[in-house]
């Protein structure tokens, strides 16, 4: 408009007039986009089995594992998770240490996961002599609730290198 009036158009004066892409998008439940293009699987081919009595906090692991291309399965009792670790291997599990049926560590005493299983034990406040005594017991780290899921990824790749180390 020549008028002298300016027009607001949202762009910075000098600016190119297009529109910026966000740094992230979420382009389909399964994977993360990165603004470049380049799909973010840093944890594609992972099986990874989350024990969380909590419905709404082993809904939101899941779905932030899921994010980032891991297959997860999520139970929440000492017998569920007796249940799906007598179907299958999995890489990593994520285990709280109360549930509702009785002590998470337990199943670290029965030896219930697998040799190449690598444990993250997950405790409320207050519970680090749980976490501890899971520490003991072959659990490879653990995480103090509330956390942000936004950690995991990186829980998950000190346990592996954990895991790693281990073998050699």
């Amino acid at each position: 408009s020549r008028s002298g009036a300016s027009q607001f158009t949202g762009v910075p004066h000098g600016a190119a007039p297009h529109a910026q892409k966000p740094h992230f998008d979420v382009a389909a439940p399964a994977r993360l986009r990165h603004k470049c293009g380049m799909a973010t699987n840093i944890l594609a081919g992972l099986e990874i089995l989350v024990i969380e009595d909590e419905s709404l906090l082993r809904k939101q692991i899941a779905a932030h594992l899921e994010s980032l291309g891991a297959d997860v399965t999520g139970v929440g009792t000492l017998q569920a998770a007796r249940q799906a670790l007598s179907g299958g291997g999995f890489d990593f599990a994520l285990l709280d240490v109360n549930l509702l049926d009785g002590r998470g560590t337990a199943l670290l005493q029965e030896k219930a996961f697998a040799p190449g299983t690598g444990v993250i034990v997950m405790t409320a406040e207050g519970g680090v002599t749980g976490a501890v005594e899971a520490m003991r017991l072959g659990a490879l780290d653990y995480l103090v609730k509330p956390f942000d899921v936004a950690e995991l990824p990186l829980v998950i790749a000190r346990a592996r290198r954990s895991k790693q180390a281990a073998r050699l």
